[in-house]
This record gives structure tokens, C-alpha cells and sequence, in this order.
């Protein structure tokens, strides 16, 4: 099995949710079952890069009164979330 087709799964996903196709509900929902659930091997930089968007969703407030110093806003899981896709692009292209 080849890593590329274990990152097109997450690429796709993270996509839909960049672009608006899918929510911020959708995408955490989606990404925190697919990751939980997948077991498929992956490098390490691989699962670094994907576990560390999961950390963020796991940090994910939607609601500005009720986060917390550690919670992160929707603009800042969009930024966690392009930081991942692109780490993920040019990981499957070295």
C-alpha cells in the first residue's frame, strides 16, 4: 500500500472543508472519525502532520465566549487546516 493513498483520504476531506463545501461541524466530525478509526500504517511524518490537525480540531471552538486560552478559532483551524494540506502535498511529492 502506498502512502499517497493513504494522505488522498485526509487531502480530499481537508480540501472540501477549505474550499466551503463542508462546515466546520462537517470536517471535525468527519476528520476526528476517520482518523480514530483508520488503520492504515503511515510514516511518521506522515501521522505527525495528520495528528497534529487532529490536536487542532480536538482544540476547535467554534463559540467565542466559551473558548478558552488553549481553544482555537474557526479561522485559525482554516490555517491549521491549509498548513496540513500543504505539508501533506509536498510530503507525497519528495
Amino acid at each position: 500500500m502506498t502512502s499517497g493513498l493513504n494522505i488522498d483520504v485526509y487531502a480530499s476531506l481537508i480540501e472540501q472543508f477549505i474550499s466551503g463545501a463542508i462546515t466546520s461541524y462537517e470536517f471535525e466530525d468527519r476528520y476526528l472519525r476517520l482518523f480514530k478509526e483508520d488503520s492504515r500504517s503511515f510514516s511518521g511524518a506522515e501521522y505527525d502532520i495528520l495528528n497534529r490537525l487532529f490536536t487542532d480540531l480536538d482544540a476547535y471552538c467554534p463559540h467565542p465566549g466559551l473558548r478558552g486560552e488553549d481553544d482555537i478559532s474557526d479561522e485559525q483551524l482554516v490555517a491549521s487546516a491549509r498548513s496540513a494540506l500543504r505539508q501533506l502535498r509536498a510530503y507525497a511529492w519528495d
